[in-house]
């Protein structure tokens, strides 16, 4: 889960964080930050170009979301990208679903 930046350090060269699984801090260089736009609905994107922040924190989460509703497909402007679900899904390949994903 996401982590809450409690203080940075001036210059800005670390920060302390509060760990959202945990609760517990760490300091963590400012490189390693990134932004996140927290959805309070827990809508995803079907398209990642749509994100707020895009960045490959904020990708991921949305792909790992994505992948726990069963929604494998995910696009990325044209490029379409599948996360294997290991298990099977009703209706994934039916033509309804096909005709979602079919000249885009």
């Amino acid at each position: 889960s996401a982590a809450q930046v409690v203080s940075v350090d001036r210059p800005g060269d670390v920060a302390e964080v509060r760990l959202g699984s945990t609760g517990l801090s760490q300091r963590v260089p400012c490189s390693q930050l990134r932004h996140r736009f927290a959805r309070e609905d827990g809508a995803t994107s079907q398209d990642n170009t749509s994100l707020v922040h895009m960045n490959d924190a904020t990708i991921l989460e949305n792909l790992q979301s994505r992948h726990a509703r069963d929604e494998i497909y995910t696009y990325t402007a044209s490029v379409l990208l599948a996360m294997n679900p290991y298990k099977d899904i009703r209706g994934l390949y039916g033509e309804d679903q096909c005709a979602k994903y079919k000249g885009k």
